[in-house]
């Protein structure tokens, strides 16, 4: 896990600003790096953005300058600075309250979550931001689906992926303060675990923090490079099989798998893993984009308040395509569990393909292996 009490803060990651985002396309000011967060060479980042202008993670420049571009196919994420405005902040914040307090008013669709640790509440304790952890399969909520398809956003996503963009999942996401139980981290993992469809490089994450993020309160932690193989890990670049994590310190939430390194050395290989850890302590409005591969995880939230963010996986629709049987074998695994979670909510056998076919939307272009 990558609790508060793992060492090392956020030491590089590449900054940029909305408000120069007109101007870098108008002038197609590729060569400007924008926005760097400056640190003392002893804190700075081992990975460094690659000299090469060959691009094999990214597709265009688009929003994104060179420099950000160079940085994300070494490293496999890019923090985007102040991408959303403190209203558009407040208004996906809110939008969470008002769906806990009212789910009647959001999609028929939604799923909501809450943390293993409170599984005892009576029904009318359920109702409140202090226990729900998730909402998801919101693609349809009125106010939601106005981050999917936020235009700075898709920008960015399009320079990624390319220009046929699909929604695919869907998470308004609220870390409670833990329980003591520290069932409110999220053990390391790659997301391409949960999608039934690749190539991976088609593949991207937006994550925006909607309040301030710290180790405190259980920020994003990454495995820089991980999206590709890592020389000093001997892993990396490939879907890895996971499991709920074992040894492991308290409840795991449902679905919340982790990677399974090493065999019988588990633990010591994933010790080496976690010493490259960098933690992605992010302000209001600030966007991380990373790829299905890369390791990542969450800490606990050890403060007295609740840690709130939003996020939306794309795809290009029309380079990935469904894998039968699964991206590896193993994901034979979770395929099931949400196959058993589908059914006990419809009452339906529901293919793990089709969940994904059905709770995704298209943003914009061919909608090509989701029609």
């Amino acid at each position: 896990s990558c609790g508060a009490s793992l060492g090392s803060h956020l030491k590089f990651c590449i900054l940029f600003s909305p408000s120069i985002m007109a101007s870098e396309i108008r002038m197609k000011r590729v060569n400007k790096v924008v926005g760097h967060l400056q640190q003392p060479a002893a804190t700075t980042l081992g990975s460094q953005p690659c000299a090469s202008n060959t691009f094999e993670y990214t597709m265009s420049d688009g929003i994104l300058s060179v420099e950000q571009r160079r940085f994300y196919e070494e490293n496999g994420y890019v923090v985007i600075k102040n991408l959303l405005t403190p209203g558009e902040v407040a208004t996906f914040y809110n939008r969470f309250d008002e769906l806990v307090a009212n789910p009647k008013d959001g999609p028929p669709t939604m799923v909501i979550m809450r943390d293993v640790s409170l599984s005892g509440l009576k029904r009318e304790q359920r109702k409140s931001a202090r226990v729900v952890t998730k909402l998801q399969q919101w693609a349809y909520d009125r106010v939601l689906w106005q981050y999917c398809k936020h235009p700075r956003i898709v920008s960015v996503v399009e320079s990624i992926v390319g220009a046929d963009v699909r929604a695919h999942h869907f998470m308004a996401i609220n870390k409670p303060s833990d329980t003591g139980m520290l069932s409110s981290r999220h053990p390391l993992h790659q997301d391409q675990w949960y999608f039934p469809f690749a190539p991976s490089k088609f593949i991207c994450c937006a994550w925006t923090a909607l309040q301030k993020i710290n180790r405190g309160n259980g920020c994003l932690c990454v495995i820089p490079g991980t999206h590709k193989f890592e020389p000093s890990l001997q892993m990396g670049g490939k879907l890895l099989p996971h499991a709920y994590p074992t040894p492991w310190n308290g409840p795991v939430n449902k679905a919340y798998h982790g990677i399974q390194v090493g065999g019988d050395d588990d633990q010591f290989a994933m010790n080496k893993v976690l010493r490259k850890r960098v933690h992605l302590e992010m302000e209001p409005g600030d966007t991380v984009f990373f790829h299905p591969l890369l390791f990542h995880a969450s800490g606990a939230n050890l403060t007295d308040k609740n840690r709130r963010s939003i996020s939306t996986h794309y795809c290009n629709s029309t380079r990935v395509q469904f894998i039968q049987g699964g991206v590896i074998p193993e994901q034979q695994k979770i395929a099931k569990e949400i196959e058993a979670m589908a059914k006990r909510v419809t009452g339906k056998t529901v293919k793990f393909e089709t969940i994904w076919r059905m709770k995704s939307r298209q943003v914009k272009g061919n909608a090509g292996s989701f029609k």
